[in-house]
């Protein structure tokens, strides 16, 4: 279900974790489950805040998106799971096909705008962080506190560099991490 790239990503994460989480496995019993209420889900993208830009999961990343006609949004925050601006959409090939869940969480919840139906449809890239590209930033943030930067200094460079140079974080980063950053430890 998940590509070999996210599902190292994965690991890593679930191995840094101290409760011995198993991310991959977690993902998988979830896209099992929504498979099974909603037939024709076909992905989801869960977007978490962390520092330096939102860390996007997604299933839609693969080079054929499969058609959506259906999305719902979930305010993670709205439910109390997650800080402020994490979100999870789910798609699926059917119309409507998450009415009746999105009447379930509402009259759950009975919190307005902690659902939002069918508006997402297009399954876009937006402007998160990949969570290998947000890996690649820490790491490029840990190089450069060992040439003397805070952490704070550290990433306003990296996000500097990737402004000046009108490319992304990660883009930025992999400077730092191949050596061509001024400041960069080897």
């Amino acid at each position: 279900m998940t590509h070999s790239r996210q599902a190292e990503q994965l690991d890593r994460l679930s191995a840094a974790l101290t409760d011995g989480s198993d991310l991959t496995a977690i993902l998988d019993v979830l896209v099992d489950d929504l498979t099974v209420a909603v037939p024709s889900f076909v992905g989801l993208r869960m977007t978490l805040p962390v520092p330096g830009g939102p860390a996007v999961l997604s299933t839609m990343d693969h080079p054929v998106v499969p058609v959506v006609r259906a999305s719902l949004l979930l305010r993670l925050d709205g439910i109390g799971v997650a800080a402020a601006g994490a979100t999870v959409v789910y798609y699926a090939a059917v119309a409507h096909a998450f009415d009746d869940f999105a009447g379930t969480v509402r009259d759950h919840f009975r919190l307005p705008g902690i659902v939002v139906v069918d508006g997402h449809l297009a399954p876009d890239a937006g402007t998160g962080v990949a969570l290998a590209d947000l890996s690649l930033v820490d790491q490029a943030v840990g190089m450069l506190i060992e040439s003397g930067h805070t952490r704070e200094s550290a990433r306003d460079a990296i996000a500097g560099r990737a402004a000046a140079t009108g490319r992304t974080l990660a883009a930025a980063a992999a400077e730092v991490t191949d050596g061509h950053f001024p400041g960069a430890a080897h």
